[in-house]
């Protein structure tokens, strides 16, 4: 696990979104790993290039969010250092506000990328209404 941290970590300090994503993966494969449930792990590993390619899609939607890329860096930070120190408690705290931060921003992202298709619908719809009933003058 701590050799996955170096790797997140050098990853992050070269911006190499795929680099990155990667070592992501590999980290939330290692944290499975550390909970010792087998079913978990067998699970996780079965679903893990699914996985890598979601965290690569997911980072890429997350990182147009200003601190996003630092503020994920830091909440793996305190999952790795609560699982090294063997404190179950300050884990399951760090993953699960992880877990809902990841599903919150997503949320917000989907809602957003629904308002803008929306607007982008109206506007359309309104050039069409436009070009229809003659409302715009053509240049000669």
């Amino acid at each position: 696990m701590a050799s996955g941290r170096r790797c997140r970590e050098a990853a992050h300090g070269r911006d190499e979104a795929k680099e990155e994503a990667d070592a992501d993966a590999d980290f939330h494969l290692a944290v499975y790993e550390a909970t010792h449930n087998v079913v978990i792990l067998h699970i996780m590993r079965a679903l893990s290039e699914m996985l890598r390619q979601d965290v690569f899609f997911n980072r890429a939607k997350l990182y147009q969010r200003t601190g996003v890329r630092q503020l994920l860096l830091s909440q793996h930070r305190a999952l790795y250092e609560a699982i090294m120190k063997g404190d179950p408690a300050s884990a399951r705290a760090a993953a699960e506000a992880h877990i809902n931060f990841i599903r919150d921003a997503l949320v917000e992202i989907s809602r957003a990328d629904a308002r803008l298709e929306a607007s982008l619908r109206r506007i359309a719809g309104g050039i069409s209404w436009l070009i229809s009933n003659n409302a715009i003058i053509s240049p000669q």
